[in-house]
């Protein structure tokens, strides 16, 4: 029961850091060795992202390229001792200026209280 609580505070200070942009604070969740699964790629499984500093370009990236990124909670919940979802809507500004909108989820397995894999799913419009 301990785990599920600290893994509950932990996402909620993880998209605190998100939200803010504060990719040193992102980067504090996440273990050296994590797997970081996006949402698309060239496979059914999106794209693979290995290791803590191949995950933190990805993030700085989307920052830079959405200055305005916000991820709106629906909710968190435990799925065990070291199983977590988080429901999500994202909202942002893309380069052109048009808007984005999309919800989504994660799936996070935590180890010692720390993210050791993030996989991504979330609708898009079509």
């Amino acid at each position: 029961m301990l785990n599920q609580h600290s893994n509950l505070r932990a996402l909620h200070s993880l998209f605190d850091a998100f939200n803010d942009h504060d990719i040193d604070r992102v980067m504090h969740h996440f273990t050296s060795g994590a797997i970081f699964d996006t949402a698309s790629g060239p496979t059914s499984s999106g794209t693979r992202v290995l290791g803590k500093d191949n995950i933190r370009k990805v993030f700085s990236e989307t920052f830079k390229t959405f200055s305005d990124s916000h991820w709106e909670i629906l909710f968190h919940k435990n799925l065990g001792d070291n199983r977590a979802v988080s429901n999500w809507i994202y909202t942002a500004t893309d380069p052109n200026g048009d808007k984005v909108a999309l919800e989504g989820v994660d799936i996070f397995v935590f180890e010692e209280g720390q993210i050791v894999h993030k996989n991504v799913f979330r609708k898009a419009p079509s």
